[in-house]
């Protein structure tokens, strides 16, 4: 019979790829219990070898932070009302989504986005624009 291989916190640490100190917390997390304590005065856990390797792949992982997140639907509409002229901030009003939403939706179509003193001018020449006055809109005067 083979006695079980036994990992320091040293080794635990180096296998696990983080710094002694925290060797203790993360194995209490994986639930491995500690199988004794080294010799010595400050001595550490010490851990069966096995239990380790496997707690550690059965760990969930981070997940990989590299992806792009998913592209979202387009409502009919929206690249098309962007480019004659609404605003991002009309847009997410008008579809019931967030401004961001709006940009990313924008940005997965392949429009240019106006910037900001463009964005700017539009809104200006808009609230400047002449009001209509033919005599048929005006109202009559009493």
């Amino acid at each position: 019979m083979t006695t079980p291989e036994v990992w320091t916190s040293a080794e635990v640490a180096a296998h696990c790829e983080i710094d002694i100190d925290y060797v203790r917390k993360r194995m209490s997390r994986l639930g491995v219990e500690p199988v004794d304590r080294e010799t010595g005065r400050t001595g550490r856990h010490r851990y069966l070898a096995d239990q380790v390797r496997a707690a550690v792949a059965a760990a969930p992982g981070k997940g990989r932070r590299d992806m792009a997140p998913p592209k979202l639907p387009t409502p009919d509409g929206l690249v098309e009302d962007y480019k004659a002229g609404r605003s991002t901030s009309d847009l997410a009003a008008r579809y019931d989504i967030s401004v961001k939403a709006v940009r990313r939706m924008l940005d997965d179509a392949g429009v240019e986005r106006r910037t900001r003193s463009e964005a700017m001018k539009l809104h200006h020449q808009a609230s400047n624009e002449p009001a209509d006055t033919t005599p048929e809109t005006q109202a009559p005067r009493a």
